[in-house]
């Protein structure tokens, strides 16, 4: 997509191991266990935004998504 702006994503963070230099292990290997929990969890709360994106209300789609905390902690 180059640096085209014309198209939507959805962007789902990962945690941090903390170090700097741990970094590229952390993302590079497995996840751990709470870190593919929340990612899961993250996923299911965008598909069940899904529909309000599809009928073009963007905003309160984004607006619902950016309110959800499903951290396992």
């Amino acid at each position: 997509m180059g640096n085209s702006k014309d198209f939507y994503r959805l962007r789902i963070g990962i945690g941090h191991p903390g170090h700097a230099n741990q970094v590229s292990s952390f993302v590079l290997n497995k996840a751990p266990e709470k870190e593919r929990l929340d990612t899961q969890a993250a996923m299911d709360e965008a598909i069940r935004h899904l529909p309000l994106a599809i009928e073009g209300q963007w905003q309160r789609a984004m607006n619902q998504l950016h309110s959800f905390s499903g951290s396992t902690k």
